[in-house]
């Protein structure tokens, strides 16, 4: 069945939960994917709708004794998925038919995390998002037969960064009794290499809006906020330094100035190093090729591959750290997986597979 949770307080603002409702609700349809632009994908476009926030919730058809419960929330880079059957469905999960799952949905890119780096907006919308979901589920999955003393939360990707997250924060606290993290982590350089402050203003910039950088934040959030979802949703396109952007553009951040309750209100590297977060059992693991998410879209297109191949000097240290890496770095890089390559031209016909494991480092 798919769930409505909770309505937007519009856009770059804390979700609102929905008041019940009276009489029968139909869950029997998918709803729409949060808006969203794959850019890992050439050519993709803008999908999905600002009403979004849906859980879907699957459970056998005869429930004896309360279940455990699995929520599993997708990864994207932050910026794409969803929980559309299509992309994660029960049928894996739910063979032994001795678990309920939950499938949650969340705002994503700048809908999401846009953030100026004040109380203007905060970012980390679509963790919030998340977060609500949590605490629903508590509420509520008993009347589906499901317990809540053994909740399981998963996440793959983006969606394993934010189940560290999730432990950190105090949103979230007592809502799920263990975790599992496929394939992210917080520590991971694309969940924090970004400056969201900066990027906000690059934003509004390449939507036309006047004076982006000069603005005070509050009235950069304004004018956001009246710009039409697919415009926004499709401006990605001129923020990435390369055609298809293969980390995370927009990224948690710490609310050091938030006026209401915060979702993390430190760095979530120095939370976790701390040891600042809920003592549960936590598991955690890769794949080799998990860089190939990143990787395949580049690879796979031999006009995209022949443009990062004329940068590669500059482009290519991108996909392992960010953009300032300093020459000895770069160097070091090169040696180590395309020694074979140019000093300019990095990639050829024997290593250009060798982009999968530079996204892995």
């Amino acid at each position: 069945m798919f769930v409505e949770l909770f309505h937007l307080n519009w856009s770059f603002k804390d979700p609102v939960q929905l008041e019940p409702w009276d009489g029968n609700y139909d869950a029997s349809f998918e709803r729409s994917k949060c808006v969203q632009k794959n850019d890992a994908r050439p050519q993709s476009l803008v999908e999905g709708n600002e009403d979004c926030l849906y859980l879907n919730l699957y459970r056998p058809q005869n429930v004896g004794e309360e279940l455990p419960v699995i929520i599993f929330i997708h990864g994207g880079s932050y910026a794409s998925g969803s929980a559309s059957f299509a992309e994660y469905g029960p049928e894996r999960l739910m063979d032994t038919r001795k678990v309920i799952l939950v499938v949650i949905q969340y705002r994503l890119g700048a809908f999401g995390f846009l953030s100026t780096g004040d109380s203007s907006s905060q970012g980390n919308y679509g963790l919030k998002d998340q977060s609500m979901a949590l605490r629903w589920v508590q509420s509520n999955i008993e009347m589906f037969g499901g317990d809540p003393t053994q909740v399981t939360l998963v996440g793959q990707s983006a969606g394993g960064a934010a189940v560290q997250m999730h432990m950190m924060s105090r949103l979230s606290r007592g809502t799920f009794q263990q975790g599992v993290s496929m394939s992210g982590t917080v520590l991971a350089y694309w969940n924090y290499n970004v400056d969201q402050a900066r990027v906000a203003r690059r934003q509004a910039d390449v939507l036309g809006i006047p004076a982006a950088y000069k603005l005070s934040t509050k009235k950069l959030v304004e004018a956001l906020r009246r710009v039409d979802a697919v415009e926004l949703g499709k401006s990605i396109d001129q923020l990435k330094y390369f055609f298809v952007h293969p980390t995370a553009l927009y990224q948690p951040v710490p609310e050091r100035h938030s006026t209401n309750e915060s979702f993390l209100d430190e760095e979530p590297r120095a939370l976790w190093a701390a040891g600042k977060y809920q003592q549960t059992p936590w598991f955690t693991g890769t794949v080799p090729n998990d860089g190939a998410a990143d990787s395949l879209g580049i690879v796979t297109n031999v006009t995209l591959l022949n443009q990062l191949n004329e940068k590669s000097r500059a482009f290519i240290p991108r996909l392992a750290g960010g953009a300032d890496v300093n020459a000895m770095a770069t160097q070091m890089l090169k040696d180590r997986f395309f020694p074979n390559g140019t000093y300019d031209r990095w990639l050829n016909s024997d290593n250009f597979l060798k982009l999968q494991d530079v996204s892995n480092t």
